[in-house]
C-alpha cells in the first residue's frame, strides 16, 4: 500500500512547490511484533534479551524521544553534534546518493545530513525505514520543514522487510543507522 500526503499547512494556491511524501506499507502486524513464542524464547536465553522491535510502538517511540532530550543520555546529543560539524563533509566525500536510514525515528539528526546533501548536490532522495507509521509521518514533516528539494519515502517494516524493498531504488545508496 502506498499513501501520499500533502504536508500539513501547505497552501497549494500560494505558489510554493508542493511538498509531498510517500509511505509504503502499514504498521507491522502485532502478530509479528509481539510473537509470544519468540518473546518467551528470548527471555529464556542467557543472558535474557528482548528484541528491540518491542520498544518502538507509539508509546515506545515517545519514551525514546523523551530519553533523547535528557542530559544524561549523551549518545543523542553527541551524534547530533558530530553530524552538525561533519554533515557537509560527509555529503561532499560520498557524492550524490540515495540516503537510506534504518530505524529513522523522527529523523531529527538525519535532517542535518539530508540538508547537507541538498545544499551540496541539489535535490536529494531519502528513504526512512521504521516499524512505526506515525513516527515516519513525523520524520517526513521534520525533514520537509527544512528542505523541499527532497523525495521522501517511508517504509513501514522491520529492517529485513525494508531492505528487501530498497533493492528497487536506483543509483548509489548510503545506509545509515544512528543510535
Amino acid at each position: 500500500m502506498v499513501e501520499t500526503y500533502n504536508m500539513a499547512g501547505h497552501n497549494p494556491g500560494d505558489g510554493t512547490p508542493s511538498k509531498k511524501y510517500s509511505i509504503v506499507g502499514t504498521d507491522v502486524p502485532e502478530a509479528v511484533l509481539f510473537n509470544g513464542d519468540a518473546l518467551v524464547s528470548s527471555l529464556s536465553e542467557s543472558p535474557r534479551v528482548i528484541n528491540g522491535i518491542y520498544y518502538y510502538d507509539d508509546a515506545g517511540s515517545a519514551l525514546f524521544e523523551r530519553l533523547c532530550s535528557e542530559n544524561t543520555y549523551y549518545l543523542f546529543s553527541t551524534e547530533k553534534t558530530i553530524l552538525a560539524q561533519h554533515a557537509k563533509e560527509i555529503a561532499v566525500i560520498t557524492g550524490p546518493v540515495s540516503l537510506i536510514e534504518l530505524g529513522s525515528g523522527s529523523a531529527e539528526k538525519t535532517t542535518l545530513l539530508v540538508d547537507a546533501y541538498v545544499e551540496t548536490h541539489g535535490p536529494a532522495s531519502y528513504t526512512a525505514i521504521d516499524i512505526n507509521h506515525s513516527i515516519l509521518e513525523r520524520a517526513a514533516e521534520n525533514i520537509l520543514s527544512v528542505t523541499s528539494d527532497l523525495d521522501f519515502l517511508g517504509i513501514v517494516g522491520t529492517y529485513e522487510t525494508g531492505l528487501v524493498q530498497i533493492k528497487e531504488l536506483t543509483g548509489r545508496k548510503l545506509l545509515v543507522s544512528f543510535g
